[in-house]
């Protein structure tokens, strides 16, 4: 609780301290990832993003795992955009047994609405199709084809200098499609349960930096026996490094025995314009 109520209060100052010295401007800036959330801002018609995703997790038993995602998206559009996603590389320590693999690949789609009749809120919908890629008995995957529709919204307020608020609210429905062999009794299989998932925060622009905080909620004990109710508070900081490139940085910390005891997570994101 300390390390919570330190990162609270850090967080705020940077927060206060953010709006009182943001710089104003006409043109309100955006991100193009909000590490656990995804954003409303689409890639303009021919822009392809590139997405490198480190993460960290470090669970309440001493276990852990590390993983390299990366995804990639392409605007057919100004509106419309086409994902996909795939961690090459994965680490999964579980009771003293390392593994080593992939995981899964995912394949989405992404409509905005932006500034909806001339104000400065923002809304989009989204789809995301991941199908089991890695060896279930290493935890590479958790067997899973998963279908998740998404609605984001976002909230300009340029009277406070551009913070942004924004929110993703959605389902992940899952279809077990693959199972952990037999005998094994070191990878244990979650059961076959849905989930809610809700992230909701706000980032301060100062100069070329995103001071960003968030809440990530996950749930899934509202069927078919689920044990997940992990919850997140997500400090981070990005960094526009260029006109086509970001780097940032976050360190979630677990507010329930589901969650992991806390992550690290990295963003790495390069803009590529083909038209």
């Amino acid at each position: 609780m300390e390390k919570i109520y330190k990162s609270v209060v850090i967080l705020s100052i940077l927060s206060v301290a953010g709006v009182a010295i943001a710089d104003e401007s006409s043109s309100p800036p955006t991100v193009s990832n909000l590490f656990q959330t995804s954003t409303v801002f689409p890639n303009e018609k021919g822009e392809v993003s590139i997405f490198v995703l480190p993460s960290y997790n470090n669970e309440h038993l001493g276990e852990y795992t590390t993983s390299w995602p990366v995804s990639i998206t392409y605007g057919v559009t100004d509106a419309f955009m086409l994902t996909v996603g795939w961690t090459p590389v994965m680490t999964n320590n579980v009771d003293g047994n390392t593994y080593h693999g992939s995981s899964d690949i995912k394949l989405g789609t992404q409509y905005s609405f932006m500034n909806i009749n001339n104000s400065n809120f923002s809304a989009a919908l989204a789809f995301t199709y991941s199908q089991p890629q890695g060896d279930i008995n290493k935890g590479m995957t958790q067997g899973f084809r998963t279908y998740e529709p998404t609605a984001l919204f976002n909230e300009d307020l340029p009277n406070l200098n551009h913070v942004n608020l924004f929110s993703q609210v959605g389902f992940d429905f899952v279809e077990k499609v693959e199972s952990v062999s037999s005998g094994n009794q070191v990878i244990q299989q979650p059961p076959t349960a849905h989930s809610f998932f809700l992230d909701a925060g706000f980032y301060i622009p100062v100069g070329s930096m995103r001071y960003v905080s968030q809440i990530n909620w996950n749930n899934n004990r509202w069927n078919h026996n689920g044990t997940t109710d992990a919850l997140y508070f997500s400090p981070g900081i990005i960094w526009e490094a260029a006109k086509k490139l970001e780097l940032g940085i976050s360190a979630p910390i677990g507010l329930t025995y589901e969650s992991d005891y806390y992550q690290i997570l990295a963003e790495v994101t390069y803009d590529i314009d083909l038209l």
